[in-house]
């Protein structure tokens, strides 16, 4: 004999059913605002180069799908992008090496205001990304011959499922890209607010690792960089 539901019943089983497509879809994309600030002093550095502040340059942002970092990797040979974007803070070969990689979602030229940003100013940009994919980027510490800032293993965007939301630098170290061989902080005739053109320094043949193991007096992270995340999709 057919058994028929009631019209309340069908109605619960056809909700719950809906339920259960949405949850197998997993969690939908979020945008989130990104702001990178300079936050250096003027007299920070003993040099008169920029006025003793520390600027950051232009750099290149990426999304990716789990796995290593795209633009570097701690114990590794730097790649000519990003040997550019640590010695000159010239950002396009690293783009164009990021987008090469099919794990990259999405990826950028850290925009406006163009050109290095000083004590106060901002990078602000937008990323889109799901549950396991984390966003690097890397940015010159322009006084120095290579160093530059960025995450070890991406900036975590999702706690879970749980967008994440603030200030993120504790996930931001220093690094020596390896490229060339590192002079002091803002006095070395290689460095590119003082050298007479681009890729001018000695080669390092180095890897990439932290600019804390130089052995130079250098400000803490969170004393020139700051990095906050706000969902806002």
């Amino acid at each position: 004999m057919k058994k028929f539901l009631s019209a309340a019943t069908a109605a619960g089983l056809t909700a719950a059913l809906g339920a259960g497509v949405v949850d197998a879809k997993g969690p939908q994309e979020v945008t989130f605002a990104v702001t990178i600030t300079n936050v250096s002093h003027p007299g920070q550095l003993d040099t008169d180069r920029a006025g003793g502040q520390i600027p950051l340059s232009p750099g290149v942002w990426a999304v990716a799908k789990g796995g290593a970092n795209p633009l570097f990797e701690v114990g590794e040979v730097a790649g000519a992008g990003l040997e550019d974007v640590a010695e000159d803070g010239s950002p396009a070969v690293l783009l164009d090496e990021a987008n090469g990689l099919n794990r990259v979602v999405d990826a950028a030229i850290l925009p406006n205001p163009v050109g290095p940003i000083l004590a106060g100013q901002s990078y602000t940009f937008t990323v889109t990304a799901s549950p396991g994919e984390r966003l690097s980027f890397a940015t010159m510490f322009v006084q120095s011959n290579d160093y530059f800032f960025g995450s070890r293993d991406g900036i975590r965007l999702f706690q879970g499922n749980t967008p994440v939301s603030g200030d993120v630098t504790s996930q931001i170290d220093l690094y020596d890209a390896g490229t060339e061989v590192d002079q002091v902080p803002g006095q070395g005739a290689d460095q590119v607010l003082a050298q007479a053109g681009p890729d001018t320094g000695a080669d390092e043949n180095g890897v990439v690792a932290s600019a804390r193991d130089d052995g130079f007096e250098l400000p803490a992270d969170e004393d020139v960089i700051r990095v906050t995340i706000t969902p806002i999709g």
